[in-house]
């Protein structure tokens, strides 16, 4: 199966490290002959999407509502989506009007606003605020424009959104066999927990990592990281988590004994500031070190 790209882009993606995390996952996958999977923070759902061959049971979750409702309606719902994604031009009109989820909107309206705003905006950095009875969908930076860089005969911010809508049609393939959870991580790892269970934890990353702190509508305290590394301790299953190294985490993996691999990533949090390639400047992005922990059965 060749790669499926994402239906809408997300801050924190994992597309430049999905085939080292892959490689992990299926020997894990193998040598305990694992059969369930759980994406636990699915996000774009990229790791779920990209199970191959797929796994006899797949959870994908995610806390973030207009995350899973977008998911569910691909799945459920899919033509009315497909078509009005059809008729959207790449255009900065189109972009405002996604930036509110009004209370009348339908889960059509909300996932197209969802895939939309965050396809024409820079990194998928989106968090929400709630302004009286609307949800305004905030991003860090605004409607993503090209100026001299371009794919395929066309500006390429427009090359890359067509191709969001035309990986639509194997996504909605895909999830016809993924149950989709709307919970805290909590919940998602004591209910599917197993020796057969194989999580894969990409959370918002350690706070003090990031160049970024307040890139998610669902971001995590410390506390949350603490208790987020005890359950995982008490996981019968494989677990592969992602993030920066730290402190935190790197003393939780020495007491238990959990795996550790790195590898330098081009990350694109760090470089959100400057002029980008889609303007027409040379884009130059920093490399930082990314740490996966294995916790095996």
């Amino acid at each position: 199966m060749s790669r499926l790209r994402a239906p809408f882009n997300y801050f924190g993606g994992a597309s430049n490290v999905l085939n080292w995390h892959n490689e992990i996952i299926q020997d894990l996958r193998s040598t305990y002959n694992l059969t369930t999977w759980v994406d636990v923070f699915a996000g774009s759902g990229l790791y779920t999407l990209n199970q191959d061959p797929p796994w006899p049971v797949e959870v994908l979750n995610d806390k973030e509502d207009l995350i899973t409702n977008t998911f569910k309606v691909l799945r459920d719902n899919p033509q009315p989506l497909l078509e009005r994604m059809a008729l959207t031009e790449y255009s900065q009109a189109v972009y405002d009007e996604c930036r509110y989820i009004e209370p009348d909107d339908t889960d059509l309206i909300k996932a197209w606003k969802w895939i939309v705003l965050l396809g024409m905006s820079f990194a998928g950095t989106t968090f929400t605020k709630q302004e009286g009875e609307r949800l305004r969908l905030q991003t860090k930076h605004q409607w993503r424009y090209a100026i001299k860089s371009t794919a395929k005969n066309m500006a390429a911010t427009v090359s890359m959104f067509q191709a969001k809508k035309e990986t639509l049609v194997d996504v909605i393939t895909r999830l016809q066999r993924v149950q989709i959870t709307n919970w805290d991580f909590e919940r998602v790892l004591t209910k599917f927990d197993s020796p057969h269970t194989m999580c894969a934890i990409d959370p918002p990353f350690v706070p003090k990592t990031r160049v970024s702190p307040s890139a998610y509508s669902q971001e995590l305290s410390v506390e949350d990281h603490e208790r987020l590394l005890d359950l995982i301790a008490n996981c019968q299953g494989a677990v592969l988590l992602r993030g920066y190294g730290n402190e935190l985490y790197e003393n939780m993996a020495e007491k238990y004994g959990w795996g550790r691999q790195e590898q330098e990533r081009k990350c694109v949090a760090t470089h959100v500031g400057k002029t980008r390639g889609t303007q027409g400047q040379k884009d130059i992005l920093p490399s930082r070190t990314e740490v996966i922990w294995i916790k095996r059965p």
